[in-house]
């Protein structure tokens, strides 16, 4: 296939669903963890802010039982936020 441009941003991490949902997490230029939700067709359908500042250099997306997680590192230590909603809102 042929390469997709998602959006401008560092440290991509995917996982996906098994009802064919992608679910593409970065960093964005702006330093904020975003997350862009893509259909089966490649269809990005939404792309929310799910952190609005992060420093971290590395975090991962996960998706288990309807729930999507996010873990990264803060000054505190490892976070872990998470979605029920298919990853409009974060918490």
């Amino acid at each position: 296939g042929m390469a997709t441009l998602i959006a401008d941003g560092t440290l991509p991490a995917v996982t996906t669903n098994p009802y064919g949902m992608e679910y593409i997490a970065y960093r964005n230029l702006s330093g904020a963890l975003v997350v862009a939700r893509r259909d089966a067709q490649n269809n990005t359908l939404s792309t929310t802010t799910a952190v609005a500042s992060i420093t971290a250099t590395e975090f991962d997306i996960w998706w288990l039982l309807d729930t999507l997680y996010i873990v990264y590192g803060a000054a505190g230590g490892l976070t872990v936020i998470t979605s029920t909603d298919d990853g409009d809102t974060w918490s």
